[in-house]
């Protein structure tokens, strides 16, 4: 008969994964796994990530399996606490010098969807730190929007919205809130696109009261 798996089996997990008295005998990195995983499991995700980016350097046939957990590990601390950045951009960073990660290899679909996901968090995480790296980050996303899941794309406009009304830019800020629509809907990103919207019509109805021709018309007419 068939031989079946699935994620409903209840298989049996290593000691070590729950007895902190069960040590791990092997190589360097057989100990460096270990300890990436108990850091993920428990939560330390800025831990994971620098025990991935060591374990990346000592074992370069893993290089591109740590540049992974090094990524999702950093992604998670950015959503635990958004003063984690600096270690999610880095990672970013480092996946983007090595473009052929996501191209070759067996890690290639969990890779994409790890490097589409940190770009999404990481953009959402610099709207109040740095609005050039947010655009920086924007700009990258666009290049690997084929990668992304209607719902991030639908993030990723949104927060692109906020940035551009930041900086007061309202037009784009209607434009990107409208794709992030297009992706998903939201009431919260419907509201703001109406509410935009009404005041780019007010700001015309302004102008265009205050045009030349307009107010010639009404100096004639109080003479």
């Amino acid at each position: 008969s068939d031989l079946r798996i699935s994620s409903d089996l209840n298989l049996p997990a290593p000691r070590w994964m729950y007895d902190s008295r069960v040590r791990v005998k092997g190589p360097k990195i057989v100990e460096q796994l270990v300890a990436i995983r108990k850091a993920d499991r428990d939560g330390r995700f800025t831990e994971c990530e620098t025990l991935s980016r060591k374990a990346g350097k000592d074992a370069k046939g893993l290089q591109a399996w740590m540049a992974l957990t090094r990524l999702t590990c950093a992604t998670s601390a950015v959503k635990a606490d958004p003063s984690n950045s600096p270690g999610l951009l880095e990672a970013l960073n480092y996946v983007g010098d090595h473009p052929q990660w996501m191209v070759f290899g067996p890690q290639v679909e969990s890779l994409r969807k790890a490097y589409t996901e940190a770009l999404v968090v990481g953009l959402a995480s610099q709207l109040k730190r740095s609005r050039k790296r947010a655009w920086s980050l924007f700009d990258q996303s666009q290049v690997v929007l084929r990668w992304m899941t209607s719902e991030q794309k639908a993030q990723l406009f949104r927060s692109s919205g906020e940035l551009a009304f930041i900086e007061q830019n309202l037009n784009l800020a209607v434009d990107l809130y409208g794709r992030s629509l297009d992706e998903q809907e939201s009431s919260d990103v419907r509201k703001r696109l109406e509410s935009l919207r009404g005041i780019i019509s007010g700001k015309a109805a302004e102008k265009a009261q205050e045009s030349p021709v307009n107010k010639f018309v009404s100096d004639a007419s109080s003479e």
